[in-house]
């Protein structure tokens, strides 16, 4: 759990969050794309998370990373802490 969310949380809440990431291999287009959310807390706060590799177009020896996230919260506060 970052450690900005530690606050959030009352202190019996356990800290740990497991999550579940689903990813797809293209071999053919020779990218990755990675799809990661808890699983655990999702009452509390979702965390979502999108992560695209790719070969870079500069150089094919690299690999490039899109990423983005996604938090959401239904708790009052919650969600204009974290925006």
């Amino acid at each position: 759990m970052p450690r900005w969310a530690e606050r959030l949380f009352p202190a019996n809440v356990a800290h740990s969050v497991y999550i579940l990431e689903d990813s797809i291999v293209d071999p053919q287009n020779q990218t990755m794309t990675t799809f990661t959310w808890n699983i655990n807390h999702a009452r509390l706060m979702v965390v979502e998370e999108r992560c695209v590799y790719c070969v870079n177009s500069d150089n094919s020896g690299w690999t490039e990373i899109c990423w983005e996230a996604w938090v959401s919260s239904t708790l009052f506060g919650v969600s204009r802490a974290v925006q």
